[in-house]
């Protein structure tokens, strides 16, 4: 909900992540919390935040969404709220746009934090290293990221043993020793 055009480098194919949108601002009267754009998790000003890779079909969906819609504000935001006045309140999103979009997609619930797990478990059944996984989720270190995703790993070594034995049969890579042996 915090992004904003600046974060993004079309050219550059990456997308920084350094702010978030949070309710828990101080408010005028001092009894709620107020909305406000944030450094994420409460970082320092001076903390950079992450920069993710931007594949080439969500830059495009992007570039779709700025020019049907334009950007909002000082901040130039993306997804502003409904009516284009402010920040957009989770009160809002999740009601209103996170389970209309489950219906429509006919899935089961679920958070919309559950994309991230989706995002980092993809990326390291994909083969992505660990340390670049770790680096684009903001996790300190990959000993933090095996404790989330603790089950990718299981069963590492009969893969490794499975990665190794086909490595090792002629042919297995290469096309034309392959018809030799044939």
């Amino acid at each position: 909900m915090a992004v904003s055009r600046d974060q993004i480098d079309f050219k550059a194919e990456t997308l920084r992540v350094d702010f978030q949108i949070a309710e828990d601002g101080d408010s005028e009267s001092g009894k709620n919390s107020a909305i406000q754009r944030r450094h994420i998790k409460a970082r320092d000003e001076g903390e950079p935040g992450r920069t993710v890779p931007l594949p080439p079909n969500v830059a495009f969906e992007l570039r779709r969404h700025i020019k049907n819609h334009g950007v909002w504000g000082p901040e130039r935001l993306l997804f502003p709220n409904v009516t284009r006045t402010g920040y957009l309140y989770a009160s809002y999103f999740y009601p209103k746009i996170w389970m209309e979009a489950l219906s429509k997609g006919r899935v089961e619930y679920c958070k919309a934090h559950s994309l991230r797990h989706y995002y980092g478990s993809r990326l390291l059944y994909a083969g992505v290293p660990e340390n670049d996984v770790a680096d684009w989720m903001g996790h300190s270190s990959t000993d933090v990221l095996r404790e989330h995703y603790h089950y990718i790993f299981e069963g590492a070594e009969q893969r490794g043993r499975a990665a190794i034995a086909t490595m090792l049969t002629p042919g297995a890579d290469d096309p034309t020793e392959a018809s030799e042996v044939a």
